[in-house]
């Protein structure tokens, strides 16, 4: 009876569980949170990247040299300044090194420091002797050295100036624009450049661009600091404004032609003067009327010409800043400005909106002629004198004549006219004399106003005393006041300024200079104009750095604020990832429940299965019995 009552679970084979339906939901809540996690993955890998680039320009910036740094060793190579060794030690070229020892000890001893102390020009020549030395008398060194002569030997000759270490810092000054190019003679394509490069200069002669060479074989140390530290490939072509460098020729990405080297020249002037491009009547019309605070020079002719450099650059270094400069190749914006124009033309505007300009008088441009004409059209309207800009205004010249305006004068140069055409006169008459000129607003000056004693209408005439100190403010002041009705007259008013130069008239007071300053204001601008005028004279290099760096931070930052709106699009193209979130509690005690159900059943199995087994136990017994 127990063989027939065997239970069903022994004698059937185990059944395979059913697919657990909860597994798809698990699958479903995990792709999503992978989702998630790759988002906030790539949003620190941005980040990450962000900040590298930002690394590299921060880098770049700090790593780039303008030129006015010495480069390493430097020092040693300008003690040569491009002199020949054997020209140093006196000796032939074919000298034996026996000769090379005696004439060294001859000059040591002639410049030994010891010997002529307080000399520091001796010191500086015993320095060179023994630098020379130093390479003649090693064999090996002297073998490179011969061996570089023989190239140079076939030196690239040129009509442009030459620039050494010796006369780079007294002939680069600050204010003259200079093109130069920086060149080895045994370079394939300095040969190759030579004959555009001369060509080029020829251009621009007359122009007021100046043009030098420096030969990287005989002057190391110059040459390598003109290279940016070394960094750009030869020859190299650079324009700078004294020795600060405004625009660097890219020989892979820039035309490197006679037309394309003049039109890189005049794109450099233009940016260093500000010079504003027209095109349309409206902004014309902008620059007539909207900058009636200032002389305005309007240039008309072909875009990147020499007349163009020629104009661009005289007036920059003229008016220093006081007058507006604007050109057009357009001939209907110059007719509009002109009825008569003949490009190339000049056009100068003196202040007051609605004055006709006034036209270059000569038939061609010449330097000389055009540098005079606009050196008398620049007092057409002074420059608001203040604190900050008293140097560049009347630091300059040793006599400076300001004239006292309301702030309804302001915008007209007619009040400052019959004071002009006065200057130019007395300039004319007495030897040497140079007066600057400037403008005293009631409004912006009071405490000067009442310092000088003067009242709208007045000119007051400042002698500067020991003109010689380099810091405006170190000597004494002599104040001559003209007033109102006598200045109101040309010649009465030529006439006292001309007294005051001569000596025949008093001053009204004489006081510190510095004492003057204090009563000026400090300019008056908005934190706008001050962020435009610091970017205005940033160089192109650092501007396009800083607008990249502001690009990636506003990336960085705008980042978070749209990753909710990609979080709710990924929703919507995965509806099934949408409802994970409201069943996520439900799914989670289901599947609580099912693993409790699961452990039961699972407990069950085990007891049947401890029964069915104590049952097969009994059936054996009971055979073994039979």
């Amino acid at each position: 009876q127990k063989i027939h009552q065997m239970p069903e679970e022994v004698k059937d084979s185990p059944s395979v569980p059913p697919p657990d339906a909860s597994a798809g939901k698990k699958r479903s809540k995990k792709s999503s949170k992978e989702t998630n996690t790759d988002f906030n993955v790539a949003s620190k890998g941005q980040l990450i990247v962000a900040g590298i680039v930002i690394a590299l320009l921060l880098a770049l910036r700090f790593s780039y040299d303008d030129g006015r740094k010495k480069g390493k060793g430097a020092d040693l190579d300008d003690l040569l300044d491009g002199q020949d060794l054997y020209d140093i030690l006196q000796v032939p070229k074919g000298a034996s090194d026996k000769e090379v020892k005696k004439g060294y000890h001859k000059l040591a001893i002639k410049w030994h420091p010891d010997k002529n102390q307080g000399c520091a020009e001796c010191h500086t020549t015993f320095q060179r002797v023994a630098r020379a030395y130093e390479v003649l008398s090693d064999g090996m060194k002297r073998k490179i050295y011969d061996k570089e002569q023989t190239l140079m030997e076939k030196s690239i000759t040129s009509n442009t100036e030459s620039l050494t270490t010796a006369n780079y810092h007294a002939t680069v000054q600050d204010g003259d624009i200079w093109l130069i190019q920086v060149f080895v003679d045994w370079s394939d394509r300095a040969q190759y450049f030579s004959p555009i490069w001369e060509e080029a200069a020829s251009r621009l002669k007359g122009t007021g661009v100046r043009v030098g060479r420096v030969n990287m074989g005989r002057d190391k140390g110059l040459a390598t600091r003109l290279l940016a530290g070394g960094k750009d490939s030869l020859p190299s072509v650079t324009i700078f404004d004294g020795e600060t460098e405004i625009r660097r020729l890219r020989w892979e990405f820039q035309d490197t032609s006679v037309e394309g080297i003049v039109r890189l020249v005049a794109t450099a002037v233009s940016e260093r003067y500000k010079a504003k491009v027209l095109t349309e009547h409206k902004q014309l019309q902008e620059l007539v009327r909207r900058r009636a605070s200032k002389v305005r020079l309007l240039f008309v002719g072909k875009a990147g010409s020499k007349e163009q450099i020629m104009v661009v650059a005289t007036a920059g270094k003229v008016s220093r800043g006081a007058m507006v400069i604007a050109t057009t190749s357009k001939l209907s914006v110059g007719t509009a400005a002109y009825a008569n124009v003949k490009p190339p033309a000049v056009l100068i505007w003196r202040g007051d909106a609605d004055a006709a300009p006034e036209v270059y008088p000569h038939a061609r441009l010449r330097l000389a002629e055009l540098e005079a004409w606009l050196t008398d059209r620049r007092r057409l309207l002074f420059p608001s004198i203040h604190r900050g800009n008293y140097p560049e205004v009347c630091g300059t010249e040793m006599w400076c004549a300001l004239s006292v305006l309301a702030d309804a004068e302001r915008a007209k140069a007619g009040a400052g006219h019959i004071l002009s055409t006065a200057i130019t006169n007395v300039e004319a008459a007495v030897e040497g004399a140079k007066i600057a000129v400037g403008a005293l607003l009631l409004s912006e000056q009071p405490q000067a106003i009442t310092f000088a004693g003067v009242e709208a209408g007045d000119v007051v005439l400042i002698q500067r005393v020991h003109h010689g100190s380099a810091d405006a403010g170190a000597g004494q002041a002599r104040l001559f006041v003209v007033q109102k009705k006598d200045a109101a007259s040309g010649e009465t008013l030529s006439l006292l300024i001309q007294g005051a130069l001569e000596g025949k008239a008093p001053p009204r007071r004489q006081d510190s200079e510095q004492d003057f300053l204090t009563t000026l204001a400090p300019p008056k601008s908005s934190i706008l104009e001050g962020l435009s005028d610091v970017l205005e004279n940033m160089p192109v290099q650092m501007q396009i750095m800083l607008y990249l760096t502001l690009g990636i931070v506003g990336l960085v930052l705008v980042c978070p604020l749209i990753k909710p709106f990609i979080t709710a699009a990924d929703r919507r193209f995965h509806p099934s990832d949408e409802a994970e979130p409201a069943r996520g509690g439900e799914r989670e005690d289901e599947g609580a429940d099912d693993d409790d159900d699961e452990d039961e059943e699972e407990e069950e199995d085990g007891d049947d299965d401890e029964e069915g087994d104590g049952e097969m136990d009994d059936v054996v017994l009971v055979k073994k019995k039979n």
